[in-house]
């Protein structure tokens, strides 16, 4: 995969450089550089570097996910979600073009989530927030990656809802929702630690969200907010006591409890 994705290799020079390696990298087949590059590479994924960040990027449905300010790495359970409402989106809004879709994709982290939006829904117009600063600039890069006008989209800088006033016809949220306590796989430790966890059980972050989300969002509008498989009956606990009305869960391609769709 390193090979192929950031080193553009076709699978016939691949082959043969498999087939080389008994011998030691082929310098003829890469270059001097580019074998110390590998060598470097190589290097950090043994040391428990996530591949997605020694390759730079991910493809998140039809768009380029540049990771150098390595933001937190799109999950494939978060585009298979995205990739649903997407779908959901485009059959609701046909024949309807006259509207226009305000989104706030919160938590935004890489702007994935906002972007694959804005590429698909040519009538959106998202902002995206954040309190990283590293998070925002990385978003900005991907805006310009996948050309979107600028007019279609602002980024702003906030703790969960602090800095935003508007309301919204649809709240995205893939918030911290990782415990301290929970088990996890040694490789997230090179990723942000903020983006990751939010206390002991995962629940402090999502529990503010909550409390808070419905006084930014329109009338008729919803809120789709990803969590960890296990956190289903806590999340409707705390829905319950922000008086919610209406709310859905779903599962992931895993078949794994995996995100909500909430209503006023």
């Amino acid at each position: 995969q390193l090979l192929k994705d950031k080193y553009r290799l076709k699978e016939s020079q691949i082959h043969q450089l498999l087939g080389a390696l008994a011998k030691g990298i082929n310098q003829e087949i890469l270059g001097k550089e580019t074998v110390s590059s590998l060598h470097d590479d190589i290097e950090k994924l043994k040391s428990g570097v996530p591949l997605a960040y020694v390759v730079g990027y991910v493809d998140f449905l039809d768009c380029h996910i540049d990771l150098s300010e390595k933001t937190l790495i799109p999950r494939p359970e978060t585009e298979y979600w995205v990739d649903k409402l997407i779908k959901e989106l485009k059959s609701e809004y046909t024949n309807k073009k006259y509207r226009s879709l305000k989104a706030l994709d919160l938590f935004c982290g890489s702007g994935c989530i906002g972007i694959s939006l804005q590429k698909a829904l040519p009538f959106s117009h998202i902002t995206f927030a954040d309190v990283s600063e590293n998070a925002l600039s990385q978003t900005e890069i991907n805006l310009r990656l996948s050309k979107i006008d600028k007019s279609r989209y602002e980024i702003i800088q906030s703790d969960i809802f602090q800095n935003l006033d508007a309301e919204f016809d649809l709240i995205l949220a893939n918030p911290p929702y990782v415990g301290f306590n929970d088990e996890f796989g040694a490789e997230i430790k090179h990723e942000p630690q903020e983006a990751l966890f939010a206390g002991k059980m995962g629940l402090d972050v999502i529990d503010k969200f909550l409390e808070q989300a419905r006084n930014y969002l329109a009338e008729k509008g919803s809120i789709y907010m990803e969590f960890g498989e296990t956190q289903k009956d806590k999340i409707e606990e705390i829905l319950k006591r922000y008086e919610y009305s209406t709310w859905e869960f779903h599962k992931d391609q895993y078949g794994k409890w995996r995100y909500v769709r909430v209503q006023l």
